[in-house]
């Protein structure tokens, strides 16, 4: 019980960290121009995009149509620009999920995502690891390209925990 509580507080001053990180460096303005990206989608809403100086994190700010942050992810990249985890929040810096992501080895290509929810942990009695609330197999043609986005429920996951759009899959608006 202790362990866990102190993951809980440890995970969350993760998250508070990371979050005081992404405020300042989207709060900097002007020296940062180069690390900020917004995108406006057709219904009003927008997504901001902020990196630190050194490329290791990127925050996604999702706001509605009415300026409202709905939605806040934060990004760890490695030396290669790969994604090897994240953290989802809600509006209120509530983090909701943790995900991570798996790469082939001899290529570097993103193969699968795992989505782990943050509030509940799931246990599998098998072997004591933590089950993931959503699997995406991705596969790819012979060219190279993205063929398919295969989505797995995981073990003990409700009908309500679909995950959101924004969420997976990943896109990097500075390599684009």
């Amino acid at each position: 019980m202790q362990k866990t509580g102190k993951r809980i507080i440890l995970g969350m001053l993760g998250v508070l960290v990371v979050g005081a990180v992404c405020v300042v460096v989207y709060l900097q303005g002007s020296p940062w121009v180069g690390n900020k990206r917004t995108i406006s989608h057709p219904d009003g809403s927008r997504s901001v995009f902020v990196r630190t100086p050194d490329h290791r994190t990127l925050c996604k700010y999702n706001y509605s149509s009415k300026g409202e942050l709905s939605q806040m992810a934060v990004y760890r990249m490695d030396e290669k620009g790969n994604v090897p985890g994240a953290k989802i929040c809600d509006g209120r810096k509530e983090e909701l999920f943790k995900v991570s992501y798996g790469y082939r080895k001899s290529d570097g290509v993103l193969v699968e995502e795992r989505m782990f929810d943050s509030r509940t942990k799931r246990i599998s009695p098998d072997d004591g690891k933590e089950l993931p609330v959503w699997r995406v197999i991705h596969t790819w043609n012979e060219n190279g390209s993205p063929a398919d986005r295969i989505k797995i429920k995981g073990q003990g996951a409700s009908d309500s925990e679909s995950p959101l759009p924004e969420i997976t899959p990943f896109v990097n608006p500075f390599s684009i």
